[in-house]
């Protein structure tokens, strides 16, 4: 909707509508089917705010009350309350007004709060199932609970139509050998079998075309808990006015835009079977911002999957290939702190993980897969520490950080 500057989409129910109009909007309304709560994007601010802070929260003063279109253009505009109750009134008085369970359109208002559909991943994230934005810590924790809440429901939804699928296509097996055993007796023995396969069949493989669906929206949990974990881990020395940059790639990793190299030999196995590999790398998670204190951090996580094909013979002579899939994650972390230094030649390895030490302070120990790479630059200190094969879920890697921040902050 074009309000003189500002164009107004809405985002309910898991769909973007718009540009919207006020008939449309005062349908909604006053069927329910749109609360206040809800949510609208503003072109002009680029991005989404709740809908009572917008014109639109003049529509309703009450559950049964849709005032005039000129009432909210008037509102919008910034005119006295005044002449937009005086428009109000007047439109009410001219019959114009709701009544009788009918609206301006000339349609019957649905009595009741409708049911609306769970928002999935691909509606808060889009086809390319990618998260990629700057805002600040709050607006992201509610955007990754929509994500969290819509993953669930995929699962659940991804469930069902698989059991449903297995059980119709096992139907239609045993209904198929039912045709071939009963095949010289009754018509009735016959055609009843036929029709189980039939419907067996139909109803097989449309929910796997339902379950396929449904997978494909099942994205993998750890990504957006570990981004949950980071925002509430590192928020505490987040200030709330900071923005955030946050990117999280929630595409399957065997992908061809992920394919880094393809066919690299191996050496055989100890049975002489054949290996060769195929690389992919995907940087997955991205998260950059400032402490309180002005310190910038960034952390990256990148997943390195290795497709191994093993072709050889069995030991009864038969020409086998199989794959196996390999997994490792490398998290990386800068840390610049401006104008400070701090003296890190004391770093020693021990068995528990990388100790920190500075004259006067205790050390800090680190996660145990975790290597440190310091150096000072212009004045600006740069602490990157790496991870192989640590658990990306393991909070001591971001207490880690947070040691190494707070030791780092505090040092002359």
């Amino acid at each position: 909707m074009n309000t003189g500057q500002t164009e107004f989409y809405l985002f309910f129910g898991g769909e973007r509508k718009g540009p919207v109009d006020f008939e449309t909007v005062r349908e909604w309304l006053q069927n329910k089917t749109l609360s206040l709560d809800d949510q609208i994007y503003d072109e002009e601010r680029k991005e989404w705010v709740p809908l009572s802070a917008t014109p639109f929260a003049q529509m309703v003063s009450s559950p049964s009350e849709v005032i005039s279109k000129e009432a909210v253009e008037a509102e919008s505009a910034g005119l006295p309350a005044q002449g937009a109750a005086s428009a109000s009134s007047s439109e009410t008085a001219g019959g114009a007004a709701v009544s009788g369970g009918e609206n301006q359109t000339g349609r019957t208002a649905t009595p009741g709060k409708r049911k609306r559909p769970r928002p999935t991943v691909k509606d808060v994230l889009g086809k390319e199932f990618l998260l990629e934005d700057t805002r600040r810590k709050k607006h992201f924790l509610e955007m990754l609970d929509a994500i969290r809440e819509g993953d669930k429901y995929a699962e659940e939804k991804e469930k069902r139509y698989g059991t449903i699928t297995i059980t119709a296509f096992v139907l239609t097996f045993l209904s198929a050998f039912g045709i071939g055993f009963l095949r010289g007796g009754s018509y009735l023995f016959v055609i009843l079998p036929g029709v189980v396969f039939g419907l067996g069949a139909l109803t097989g493989i449309v929910s796997s075309l339902f379950w396929l669906h449904w997978k494909k929206l099942n994205i993998e949990d750890r990504r957006y808990n570990f981004g949950y974990l980071v925002l509430q881990v590192l928020g505490v020395d987040i200030p709330d006015s900071e923005k955030i940059r946050l990117r999280i790639d929630f595409r399957p990793s065997r992908k061809k835009v992920f394919l880094a190299e393809k066919k690299v030999p191996m050496p055989p196995n100890r049975r002489g079977a054949k290996r060769m590999k195929n690389v992919y790398v995907q940087k997955w998670f991205e998260c950059e911002g400032r402490f309180r204190d002005g310190t910038h951090f960034l952390i990256e996580v990148t997943g390195i999957l290795d497709l191994i094909r093993i072709a050889g013979r069995s030991s009864r002579g038969k020409y086998k290939v199989k794959w196996k899939e390999k997994r490792h994650e490398e998290i990386t972390t800068y840390l610049s702190l401006k104008g400070r230094s701090v003296d890190l030649s004391a770093a020693r390895f021990q068995g528990t993980g990388w100790q920190f030490k500075t004259e006067g302070r205790e050390g800090v120990y680190l996660h145990p897969a975790l290597r440190c790479i310091a150096k000072v630059r212009g004045g600006k200190l740069a602490l990157t520490l790496k991870s192989k094969n640590a658990p990306v879920e393991d909070q001591r890697f971001l207490n880690s950080l947070l040691s190494v921040y707070r030791l780092l902050e505090t040092a002359a």
